[in-house]
């Protein structure tokens, strides 16, 4: 029995199981997350001080406190972003294997990269703008794209090669 494939070369049934997609998924957007905290650590320590940028997204989240660049750092709202953060990471991680996952080949990992980067570039821009639109202003654009593209191509790297859709092992396999 053949698959049906649509035009877009999506198929219609999963290539890998449903444990394969969330435990990639999870591995993922725990990828993006720490590549995403370990940018700004660095960022915070050359330019202000550690964990500044956790403790004021948190703090402008959860408590509403407006973000200012004199913020106090807050460790209890450094954790609560760090678990907050990560769990957002992995439930995009998870939604972007699967996306992987319904395609008849594993994508290259350009694609994948620009991809999940238009897409937490997007839902970060979108949230803030509708939520805490002073943070990013305070955390500032450009390190904020680009703790996007360091999360993007980690993420992408591992959804890349850890997809084992068959017709890829197959013309992976020597002859």
């Amino acid at each position: 029995m053949e698959e049906s494939r649509s035009p877009s070369g999506l198929k219609d049934s999963a290539q890998i199981g449903f444990a394969e997609i969330v435990g990639d998924g999870v591995a993922a957007g725990l990828i993006g997350a720490s590549a995403v905290a370990l940018w700004f650590l660095v960022v915070d320590a050359a330019l202000r001080e550690p964990l500044f940028t956790p403790s004021l997204v948190a703090s402008a989240v959860l408590k509403g406190v407006p973000a200012t660049a004199d913020h106090a750092i807050d460790l209890s709202m450094v954790a609560a972003f760090t678990a907050l953060h990560s769990l957002a990471f992995i439930a995009f991680g998870v939604v972007a294997s699967w996306l992987v996952d319904q395609f008849e080949h594993t994508p290259d990992l350009p694609l994948i990269s620009i991809a999940v980067f238009i897409a937490l570039e997007g839902g970060f821009v979108t949230a803030t703008k509708l939520f805490v639109p002073d943070v990013a202003e305070v955390i500032g654009h450009g390190f904020i794209v680009a703790g996007n593209v360091f999360a993007a191509v980690g993420m992408g790297f591992y959804l890349h090669d850890s997809q084992r859709h068959p017709e890829d092992l197959v013309a992976a396999t020597p002859r």
